[in-house]
């Protein structure tokens, strides 16, 4: 579990990338292997190994190292959390940069199993695009219904997450909504 001052998540490469508030730095120092400090350091995602910290990007500095990210293979890197000043303007400023797409799924259960799928040679949970005006929860039963075959209710929310792709030359943003069924 993260902390509850984790202002942002997004998967890159299925890498965790953290946003935290600069506020919050010094619950954060000592449990990293590497720490880059923007302001001083060029940014070399290639070059990182295990868990990263990287300090005071600014917003442009921060979608230049979501680029590198996607491009770089990361064998040996765990995690990057950044710290910004301000999350928020952080977070909408990368939004204006992608084309953001909204998809629900969710985390089917019976009894001590779990309903997965394989997709694009990758196991995951059955999940979807929401279609216009698609409420996530209606979306999320839609999607499952229709992807796996099988009848489900909800059982809660789990929660969102955000993942970046390329498609058609596109940089894509992916929040999906996820509900226990």
């Amino acid at each position: 579990m993260w902390p509850s001052f984790l202002s942002v998540q997004l998967y890159i490469q299925n890498k965790p990338v953290r946003i935290f508030r600069k506020k919050n730095l010094s619950k954060l120092r000592g449990d990293f292997e590497v720490e880059v400090d923007a302001r001083k350091e060029f940014l070399r995602p290639a070059t990182w190994h295990g868990d990263v910290l990287v300090w005071y990007p600014t917003v442009d500095t921060l979608f230049n190292l979501l680029q590198q990210l996607k491009a770089t293979k990361m064998r040996t890197l765990d995690s990057v959390s950044i710290v910004v000043n301000d999350p928020k303007s952080s977070s909408h400023y990368l939004k204006k940069r992608f084309s953001v797409v909204k998809a629900a799924g969710g985390l089917v259960e019976k009894g001590d199993k779990v309903l997965m799928i394989h997709r694009l040679g990758k196991w995951d949970l059955p999940k979807g695009k929401l279609e216009k005006g698609e409420a996530p929860t209606e979306g999320a039963l839609r999607e499952v219904e229709e992807e796996c075959g099988v009848k489900v209710k909800l059982n809660g929310k789990i929660g969102s997450t955000w993942h970046t792709y390329m498609r058609n030359g596109k940089h894509t943003l992916k929040k999906t909504y996820w509900y226990r069924m």
